[in-house]
């Protein structure tokens, strides 16, 4: 999705400030698996998301979830981290896919300049 073409509205989406430099280390370690995962799922292919293969978001996120609560109280931190990694990147998936749902469905953009529905619950059914 393009981001809107008008300054004021493009302020309103603080990519870095707002989200990058809140958490560079967590960010870094969702890349990181990100990497590790294709090179798992895809080897030898360039980096990216195979979506015909991961399909099942919530569900899986579900599974990391459970594993972590199954942890108990001290868990190994390395485990927990790892995760933890799954858990967002699950997350970001399906907020990514469910976006791209929605701009489908509403027939919007970031660029037609109604950023203020990323914070909102939008009425569309």
């Amino acid at each position: 999705m393009p981001l809107p073409t008008s300054s004021k509205e493009r302020k309103q989406i603080p990519i870095f400030s707002g989200f990058l430099s809140y958490f560079p280390d967590a960010v870094a370690a969702v890349a990181a698996h990100s990497f590790q995962s294709n090179e798992q799922h895809n080897p030898g292919e360039p980096l990216h998301w195979a979506r015909e293969k991961s399909t099942d978001q919530l569900d899986a996120l579900a599974r990391h979830l459970t594993e972590l609560a199954m942890l108990g109280e001290n868990p190994r931190l390395s485990v927990k981290i790892q995760l933890l990694k799954a858990i967002v990147w699950r997350a970001m998936a399906e907020l990514q896919l469910t976006l791209e749902e929605w701009f489908r469905f509403s027939k919007k953009t970031l660029a037609d300049g109604d950023v203020r529905k990323y914070g909102a619950v939008v009425d569309d059914q």
